[in-house]
């Protein structure tokens, strides 16, 4: 939503990563801060979280020209309500879960335009492009195909393109 708002349809590569650099730093040097500032308040996750999606779905309907000073503090309200949703989450079983789907999703997020691309021609091609449904199913199609070439690759030697060495530091932080 942001990135549409401010008119970022679709940059040059190089042009996000010089723009984004700054906030994904501030990210990671605030991990920390928030993990243990949001921890004591982790059971109150569903109000930011329902605070949040009542705000961005009113932000969104009513909002003819949406701008930094509405959309900076609605995100840091989500990120909030997502950090202490998961740390209320790590307490059960289902934590295993959601990191075991963490860990999937790099392959996803990774891998999936060239496959995803291609399944998109091939549809147009054959005329089903408008057919939600199979559209659906070709999404679907997508993400297992990644997440078993991903699973193939962490076994080989290549296996470092998906290893995040901050999370090793993170876990031994706390």
């Amino acid at each position: 939503f942001s990135l549409e708002a401010a008119g970022w349809d679709e940059p040059p590569f190089p042009h996000r990563v010089l723009r984004l650099t700054p906030f994904l730093y501030m990210g990671l040097l605030s991990f920390s801060l928030m993990q243990k500032r949001l921890s004591r308040f982790s059971l109150l996750f569903p109000i930011p979280v329902a605070r949040y999606l009542v705000l961005a779905f009113m932000n969104i309907r009513t909002v003819d020209e949406p701008s930094w000073w509405m959309t900076l503090p609605l995100s840091l309200l989500g990120i909030a309500g997502l950090c202490m949703t998961c740390q209320f989450l790590e307490r059960f079983d289902v934590a295993k879960f959601v990191a075991g789907f963490g860990k999937y999703s790099l392959h996803i997020y990774v891998m999936h335009r060239i496959p995803l691309t291609a399944g998109l021609l091939v549809l147009s091609k054959i005329g089903l492009l408008e057919n939600v449904p199979i559209r659906i199913a070709l999404a679907g199609a997508c993400f297992v195909a990644c997440i078993a070439v991903g699973a193939t690759i962490e076994r080989t030697r290549l296996a470092w393109l998906f290893k995040a060495p901050w999370l090793r530091r993170a876990k031994q932080d706390s």
